[in-house]
């Protein structure tokens, strides 16, 4: 019979998210946006012409040429963002730190079940070479829906006739979805990393069974809710969700189950 203690929750990475964030917005949305404003300059693009009623057809169609050409010139100027060295650097960095706080919280659980345990990932390296590649190219299509999504507006104004000045102000507003994107994307990641990292720890030290342990506010999702408190293995995880943190958007996290004889033991 499995015996019942009180156990601290494992971290749920919430700085480390934050901190990966940052570092998203800083090193890549940031600059992304001033190579945006600077390629995208309407009135260098000869736009504002565009909506001169003694514009013909003809010389929209040249204008939205050089739209597309912009639009190559900004992917040409970014590219160097999104190489392996620029994105390792943000994608390992936050995961092994996520790493850490896991295996700290990992140990300080099993401690407070009477194991003295150091919470060793066997297979850490490959968790965090599958975290960088899967992140470097969530990164890189955040940006380059951007991109495409500017093309799309600026574009489009020109069919409709919209000003420079309306185009510019949609462009400007656009620019919080990638941010929105990046949070997104880090507060996920991170998150699914940490329930990665949980259940990897726990079956190299033979722990068998978990409790699911949800964040008990009204953010939880009713399928996770009607998981708290329950046990599943740590094998497969909970049927339909897996194990805490993994799915998206969760903020569950993990509590090992020992039975008497592995506490003896």
């Amino acid at each position: 019979m499995a015996r019942r203690r009180r156990v601290p929750r494992m971290p749920e990475g919430r700085m480390v998210a934050i901190a990966y964030f940052k570092a998203i917005r800083r090193q890549v949305i940031a600059p992304l946006l001033a190579a945006i404003s600077e390629t995208f300059d309407l009135e260098s693009l000869k736009l504002a012409a565009a909506v001169d009623p003694g514009v013909g057809a003809t010389d929209r169609v040249d204008i939205a040429g050089e739209v597309i050409s912009a639009g190559l010139q900004l992917r040409n100027t970014v590219a160097p963002l999104f190489t392996i060295g620029p994105l390792d650097q943000i994608t390992r960095t936050h995961a092994l730190r996520m790493a850490v706080m896991n295996r700290s919280g990992f140990t300080r659980q099993m401690k407070a079940l009477g194991v003295d345990a150091i919470g060793e990932d066997p297979d850490l390296g490959r968790t965090i070479e599958l975290f960088a590649q899967t992140n470097a190219r969530l990164i890189t299509n955040m940006a380059e829906d951007h991109i495409r999504r500017v093309e799309t507006i600026t574009i489009e104004g020109l069919r409709s006739g919209k000003t420079a000045k309306q185009m510019g102000a949609e462009i400007s507003k656009a620019a919080k979805i990638p941010k929105r994107r990046a949070a997104l994307i880090a507060r996920d990641q991170v998150a699914s990393l940490n329930g990665t990292l949980s259940q990897n720890r726990m079956q190299a030290a033979g722990v068998e069974k978990f409790i699911w342990r949800t964040s008990q506010d009204e953010r939880v999702r009713p399928e996770h809710a009607a998981l708290e408190g329950h046990e599943f293995p740590t094998s497969t995880g909970a049927p339909g969700e897996g194990f805490p943190g993994q799915p998206i958007n969760c903020r569950c996290t993990s509590e090992p189950v020992l039975s008497d004889v592995e506490i003896a033991a």
